[in-house]
């Protein structure tokens, strides 16, 4: 009888030691998920702009629009010290006149290959660019195709970089080693009759405007 005790004894705690083994798993696997929906999911503000209400004068349709960056830490830096509560504080504010019936901004991105962005190495931005266009049909009977405007040192140095990558230098190779896509992204929203309001995000993939 005692055995047959013992038995069941160590039957059950083999089993409560099983349970804890697949709970612990799986809680780790959802860690692991989380953790990686969280870093490629990643969105994080980096301005706001204000579209005005479509006008029009001798030049064509134009709108007036504000940007305020909104100053983050960089990638390495929030890698380097993630623990770091660093304020993200805004800019000042720039008031430009946009000819255009679609307003963009955007400027260069570099995203980091998948290994390094699980661990925390987040895509590295740079708003350079603020401009309008008009649609296709519409160019040709405007008297201007659009503004251009260039902020924030433009794309001296990113263009550099993009260089030393499409000459396969030294340099080159290394940030290819380290880079998995590097190119110019923007986003734009039409202008309408009313004012508009967005946040400029940046993701692993690009520019977004959202409310």
């Amino acid at each position: 009888m005692k055995g047959l005790i013992k038995a069941v004894v160590t039957l059950g705690l083999f089993a409560l030691f099983l349970v804890a083994c697949i709970v612990i798993l799986s809680l780790g696997y959802f860690a692991a998920w989380l953790h990686t929906y969280r870093v490629f999911t990643d969105k994080r503000a980096v301005g706001e702009i204000t579209i005005s209400a479509k006008s029009s004068d001798e030049g064509g349709i134009f709108s007036v629009v504000k940007f305020t960056p909104i100053n983050i830490p960089t990638a390495l830096t929030e890698f380097l010290s993630p623990s770091t509560k660093i304020s993200e504080e805004k800019g000042e504010t720039i008031e430009l006149k946009v000819y255009g019936e679609i307003v963009h901004i955007g400027g260069p991105i570099i995203k980091f290959h998948n290994g390094l962005i699980l661990i925390n190495f987040k895509t590295i931005y740079k708003v350079g660019e603020i401009y309008g266009r008009y649609l296709p049909e519409r160019s040709e009977l405007e008297a201007k195709s659009g503004s251009n405007f260039f902020i924030n040192g433009a794309y001296a140095e990113w263009k550099e970089l993009f260089d030393d990558i499409s000459n396969k230098n030294l340099r080159g190779r290394i940030y290819d080693s380290i880079v998995d896509v590097w190119q110019i992204s923007d986003a734009g929203k039409f202008v309408s009759d009313s004012e508009q309001k967005y946040t400029v995000y940046i993701t692993n993939t690009g520019f977004v405007l959202d409310n």
